[in-house]
């Protein structure tokens, strides 16, 4: 598993000019407008995605398995690079928001936060595309589930019985303590999927 993860960082190295120009571009919307989420949300989507392509490309995954490496091990191992790329892509973005931005801190943790949850959500829902369709087919489907999500949320804030919900009816720590939860659900909930995807799937 760990060499599997030096794998997907070294192809990452060779996206150093793409990866430079999301973080530039995440500094500026954090000096623009305070918004760092952008940055966690699109390292965790694409990082994962382009790892996944890079294998296809090169046709890995056939040459992985005459090696001690399991179908299982090719699987898990994406799940836990977009967990470390989510976790690091927050870390950078809390800098961008606590020293460039210097806005209400309780404000940028709900942002960093949310934007994590968010990002953990989209590549629940990608990556099971991704092994079954391919990332081509996927990143189709990635426009289609952002548009959903976000009609979602804005049907809830469209609503006035739902949006005028109130923490004073539940605590707040509650309600997001659920969200967070359920987000934790889909995404081992994805990870099982992928597994089955996988052991089904036909390598040549």
């Amino acid at each position: 598993m760990k060499g599997l993860l030096f794998k997907d960082m070294y192809t990452i190295k060779m996206q150093s000019t793409f990866l430079l120009l999301i973080v530039f571009l995440g500094a500026f919307l954090t000096y623009s407008n305070g918004n760092a989420g952008f940055l966690i949300v699109i390292l965790g989507i694409t990082i994962p995605v382009n790892a996944i392509a890079f294998d296809e490309r090169a046709n890995w995954d056939k040459y992985a398995l005459t090696m001690p490496i399991s179908r299982k091990d090719l699987t898990i191992s994406k799940y836990v690079l977009a967990l470390v790329v989510l976790v690091l892509g927050t870390l950078l973005s809390s800098g961008f928001m606590f020293f460039i931005h210097k806005g209400d801190p309780a404000a940028n943790l709900a942002m960093i936060g949310g934007s994590f949850l968010f990002g953990m959500l989209l590549i629940s829902l990608l990556l099971p595309l991704c092994f079954k369709l391919g990332t081509e087919k996927a990143r189709l489907f990635l426009i289609i589930i952002v548009f959903g999500v976000v009609g979602i949320g804005t049907f809830i804030l469209s609503n006035d019985r739902l949006a005028s919900f109130s923490p004073a009816e539940a605590s707040l720590y509650t309600v997001v303590g659920v969200i967070a939860a359920a987000i934790i659900l889909i995404f081992i909930a994805s990870m099982l999927l992928s597994l089955r995807i996988m052991e089904k799937k036909e390598i040549v």
